[in-house]
């Protein structure tokens, strides 16, 4: 069963950015998409690409981390199918941290740079019990990352992050683009390990040679 991480958008500032939000998100609504964008604040836009950086985008062809993670069971995630490589268990996990770490920052609190085993920690087991509740607490910590987004000014973002060199704005394209790219190096370990995702372009690959 495909667990369902989304929260939905909070209102706009006026009806008719809420109204011109929707329609741009309606599958075939591209008529809007333009629309919207002239009239969607910085926050909502950020907001729209933290939700289609987890749900997919209809502008290139590959399954969404929403989907990568409903079709890898425990097993697969914990495997290491190329040698050197973090697994998909523990790239959800450093994901998981590096969210919540961006939420924390967001609310005002001066967040330490992680040692290599925070940012990096390893399942204490892996059982499908544990792989469903690695992925429901990264559910849960981008939800409250899209929750704290909502509720930001677009004036915020010019501010410099607690205890850092940057501003609020660098730190939230950051999180897309991080997102983005493991969930690229999810799919790449999962058809190394012969899993083909679906929507997937690769070819999936022999499993037994390529594991530890």
């Amino acid at each position: 069963m495909r667990t369902d991480y989304r929260v939905p958008r909070p209102a706009a500032r006026d009806p008719l950015s809420r109204v011109i939000y929707w329609l741009s998100r309606r599958r075939g609504a591209k008529l809007f998409s333009h629309w919207a964008e002239d009239v969607m604040s910085e926050i909502d836009r950020i907001w729209d690409q933290l939700q289609r950086s987890f749900e997919g985008n209809d502008a290139w062809r590959c399954p969404s981390l929403r989907d990568l993670l409903a079709c890898v069971g425990a097993a697969d995630a914990a495997a290491h199918p190329i040698p050197g490589a973090p697994s998909v268990w523990e790239l959800l996990l450093h994901t998981t941290v590096s969210e919540t770490a961006a939420r924390r920052r967001l609310a005002g609190e001066v967040v330490p740079t992680p040692s290599d085993e925070e940012a990096w920690p390893t399942p204490a087991e892996t059982t499908p019990a544990a792989w469903l509740q690695a992925k429901l607490a990264f559910g849960e910590a981008r939800r409250a990352l899209r929750q704290a987004v909502a509720a930001l000014s677009d004036e915020r973002l010019a501010e410099p992050v607690p205890g850092r060199e940057y501003t609020c704005y660098v730190l939230l394209h950051g999180v897309v683009e991080h997102a983005l790219y493991h969930a690229g190096q999810i799919e790449m370990l999962m058809v190394a390990a012969g899993v083909r995702p679906a929507a997937s372009s690769m070819a999936a690959h022999e499993a037994t040679p390529l594991r530890r």
